[in-house]
């Protein structure tokens, strides 16, 4: 996942970390559409589509994401395939790597008091308790 991560904070240097200011600079827009089932979010080249209604703490992540595909990979991206070791899965792994260094590139807390340092990310990133527990994970795994 050094990969993503790389990526992520070549990005923030390049741009910084507001997602506007990306999607600017990389012209890409934001469609909201009323997506079924478990669908949330789509990427095409130039357009994210988002489920409409989304959270802005879920819309945010979803969309640094989507970024990650754009930066890290190539053409559309639909995860589709079910195989434990598929290439989508890797993929959207990465993405999510991505996403969480692109929104929290880089944290001065410790894994130390896990659920503190959970509440304290979603309040000063506007995320998703699951999202911090995951950029969590990642700072102990990566010591950033």
């Amino acid at each position: 996942m050094n990969i993503a991560k790389r990526k992520a904070l070549e990005i923030v240097n390049q741009y910084g970390s507001n997602l506007q200011d990306i999607l600017d600079a990389e012209s890409i827009g934001i469609i909201e559409y009323p997506l079924v089932d478990r669908l949330k979010e789509l990427y095409f080249g130039d357009f994210i589509v988002l489920k409409v209604g989304l959270p802005e703490s879920e819309r945010k992540e979803l969309i640094a994401h989507a970024l990650g595909h754009h930066f890290l990979h190539a053409g559309n991206h639909l995860a589709a395939s079910s195989g434990a070791y598929s290439w989508d899965k890797l993929q959207e792994r990465q993405a999510e790597v991505f996403a969480a260094y692109l929104l929290m590139p880089k944290l001065r807390l410790t894994t130390r008091h896990f659920q503190t340092s959970i509440s304290n990310l979603v309040e000063d990133y506007g995320i998703t308790e699951k999202f911090a527990g995951f950029r969590l994970k990642l700072l102990e795994a990566y010591k950033q």
